[in-house]
């Protein structure tokens, strides 16, 4: 009985809703996810389009606005694990709160940059926010799903294209229309915050003591595994079991990685001879006679 009321108390901290349940709550949550999505993707869509803009406003070469872009892709890279962290210590509730007011308070930055630092800076938080809203409304979604008992992710994926199909549309009038940039997406996130704060407060609640508590006991294993490695007085991994004599699975298993190891090596030299030759061909039709030297030796060499 004890053992009982204990695991009631835990489960009452950590779901708020029956699984399978699909009452008012978990449909009111399901709207309130879904318009995170879809504004994730209106902010992204209201933004790509005036790139080119941004491209003419700073004088920037086709090189730097390459490298300026690249700074979105590596602040995403950061925002990913990190959202990660935080889902895991605080709950998506928390977490996608955070990330979608940030993605949405981020996308007019990159316009608003008056110089290309400071324009690569901002791609960076704009990246890195996209990434943790990314993380963290999916956490929420698969929340809700398992309260509803059946696969809906597909929709709120389905409503991310949908709001990206709207932002740039949206982009598009505005630019026909000779809107300024800066004033189209001030005014594109104004319009989506207000139901984003509506949305927000009705996610499900998923903080939990178990959580929190997983998350510790990771963070325990890895300074375990950490404190093995230096000191040398432990493995990180365990160990196989000494090979017994008609250990039929034990003798198998050692067989087949040796197996699928010499298949490898075998495709991979497969893999680099047809590559050089493919190259040698291509190399000769694009570029004349004067490469067909070079060719032949690669053929040579493939045999």
């Amino acid at each position: 009985m004890v053992t009982a009321a204990r695991a009631a108390r835990q489960t009452s901290r950590v779901v708020t809703l029956p699984v399978g349940h699909s009452s008012t709550r978990t449909r009111i949550a399901r709207l309130a996810i879904g318009w995170v999505f879809f504004a994730n993707g209106a902010a992204l869509g209201s933004w790509v389009p005036h790139i080119p803009d941004a491209k003419h406003a700073l004088g920037l070469t086709h090189g730097l606005l390459g490298l300026a872009l690249l700074g979105m892709a590596a602040g995403s890279l950061l925002g990913l694990p990190l959202s990660g962290v935080l889902t895991a210590r605080y709950g998506s509730r928390k977490t996608t709160t955070a990330a979608i007011l940030a993605m949405l308070l981020a996308t007019p930055l990159p316009i608003l940059a008056s110089g290309p630092p400071l324009f690569a800076i901002a791609l960076g938080l704009l990246g890195m926010a996209n990434g943790a809203v990314d993380v963290a409304m999916n956490t929420q979604a698969i929340a809700v799903q398992d309260r509803y008992g059946r696969a809906i992710m597909s929709g709120f994926h389905g409503l991310f294209s949908i709001g990206g199909l709207a932002g740039a549309a949206a982009a598009a009038l505005a630019m026909s229309a000779g809107v300024v940039a800066a004033s189209h997406l001030l005014a594109s996130i104004a319009v989506l915050l207000l139901p984003t704060f509506a949305a927000i407060a009705l996610l499900l609640p998923t903080t939990s003591t178990a959580a929190r508590r997983d998350f510790r006991l990771r963070a325990d294993r890895r300074r375990a595994r950490g404190r093995a490695r230096r000191t040398g007085k432990g493995s990180a991994r365990p160990r196989l079991p000494a090979y017994r004599p008609g250990d039929r699975a034990h003798h198998s298993g050692r067989r087949r990685p040796a197996a699928v190891a010499k298949f490898s090596a075998k495709s991979f030299r497969a893999g680099c001879a047809g590559s050089r030759a493919a190259r040698g061909r291509s190399s000769a039709r694009l570029h004349g006679d004067e490469l067909q030297p070079g060719w032949r030796r690669d053929r040579q060499r493939s045999r």
